[in-house]
């Protein structure tokens, strides 16, 4: 049973693979989609790879447990020795690599890092008219090459699924075998072959390995949830990746918890609709994840709500990451349906920034191959400084931090960008 399900799993990340290549050259939504419009499929298959690797570890684990015996592969004798699922076994091999996958990615990063922050000396000395040797210009440097990193992701994402194409193969050929009962051998019987000695005991190491990490790595996911609930960064950087994962309708997601965004986006295009009914004007301010529902509530409202209605976007990823990976809503196309609909939009962003920037919308006029032009934002689409300034303020004793992708309504920046989208205010009249 647990090697049909394996082989259906495989099965069913090819099919998604297979459709999203087919949807792409067909209707292909724009050219800055990540990895081809794979990056839904990409996901699904590591996610199937991550969860085959937990539960092979647990049962793995649980079997050394239970029998008080050594490894599996060579039970100690007097021992109750137990067999777990072959399909595990290779799981197993797979984490293994998926762990060296990891380390080799984590070192082309920082050697990538490093080169960046090299990169970005030259602008920050002539940004700031300071020496190369001051600690603050290396500080600054640093942060707008980490700002810079998550163009890499799809790349990132490719690497991490390396182990997933053998996993399919095996899993296609036992449906085309119909050897799904029987199973496909051991992972070291199959690799090592005729090959004794050396290369299966190595196998067999790499298979306990595999399924010590996995453990460790459960328990890492158990505490890193737990941890969100004390620690603040902790945090923050689960919130963002809760939030992107349920935004989206239920439907796409039946077996997560319910998406915030089917309550909190009809209830703000109602109140923001009442209000524009009644003659007031309304300001939209989204930060992060709170520009995707701004955008979503103004997709909402009424025409006749359009000459009231402004937009601020601050530290958005509508563009950077959702126009990236969900392509078929998000892009050039629909960002300028999307300025069509309010009276003014401003989009604040910074290069130290890892998730917002700049969003990019189809020109005026321009036909379906038209050519992506920047969104307008405050200071002609330029980013907004980070730091505001090298050194203390007059009459301030500590340097104005890098503030990344936080913020923003601090930024004086931010203030400018509403008296702009706001209507002037008609003169007071002045009684006798």
């Amino acid at each position: 049973m647990l090697n049909t399900l394996f082989a259906i799993q495989g099965a069913l990340v090819l099919m998604l693979l297979v459709a999203a290549l087919v949807l792409f050259a067909v209707d292909r939504p724009h050219e800055r989609t990540a990895m081809r419009g794979l990056a839904g499929p990409s996901t699904a298959a590591l996610g199937t790879l991550l969860g085959g690797g937990f539960s092979a570890a647990l049962v793995y684990q649980g079997s050394l447990w239970l029998s008080g015996c050594g490894p599996v592969s060579a039970p100690e004798a007097g021992c109750l020795a137990l067999s777990p699922p072959t399909a595990y076994s290779w799981l197993q091999l797979a984490f293994a690599f998926e762990a060296v996958i990891v380390l080799a990615v984590v070192a082309v990063l920082a050697l990538r890092l490093r080169g960046a922050v090299r990169a970005q000396l030259p602008e920050v000395t002539s940004l700031y008219s300071r020496s190369v040797r001051d600690r603050r210009t290396w500080d600054i440097a640093r942060a707008r090459a980490a700002g810079r990193m998550t163009e890499v992701l799809p790349t990132v994402l490719a690497a991490l699924l390396l182990p997933v194409v053998p996993l399919v193969g095996l899993a296609l050929y036992s449906i085309i075998s119909g050897n799904l009962v029987a199973g496909p051998v051991d992972a070291p019987m199959a690799v090592a072959g005729e090959f004794q000695g050396a290369v299966q005991s190595a196998l067999d190491a790499l298979v306990g390995v595999g399924s010590l990490l996995g453990g460790v790595s459960l328990v890492a996911l158990v505490w890193i949830g737990r941890s969100a609930y004390r620690d603040r960064p902790t945090r923050q950087a689960v919130g963002a990746v809760w939030d992107v994962g349920t935004f989206w309708p239920r439907v796409a997601h039946p077996l997560a918890p319910p998406s915030y965004a089917e309550r909190a986006v009809p209830q703000l295009t109602a109140r923001v609709a009442r209000m524009a009914g009644e003659g007031t004007d309304v300001v939209l301010s989204g930060h992060s994840q709170g520009s995707v529902l701004a955008a979503a509530t103004v997709w909402q409202l009424p025409r006749s709500c359009r000459s009231r209605v402004r937009l601020i976007t601050h530290g958005s990823p509508l563009d950077r990451l959702y126009a990236r990976y969900f392509p078929a809503y998000f892009g050039p196309a629909s960002f300028a349906d999307l300025t069509g609909r309010v009276s003014a939009w401003r989009n604040l962003w910074r290069v130290t920034d890892a998730i917002g920037g700049p969003v990019r919308r189809r020109g005026a006029g321009a036909d379906d191959g038209g050519a992506e032009v920047s969104l307008e934002v405050v200071d002609q689409a330029e980013p907004l400084p980070d730091p505001r300034s090298y050194d203390a303020p007059p009459g301030e004793a500590r340097r104005p931090e890098i503030l990344g992708h936080s913020h923003y309504t601090s930024d004086p920046a931010y203030a400018e960008a509403l008296s702009e989208v706001l209507p002037p205010v008609p003169s007071a009249r002045h009684g006798g």
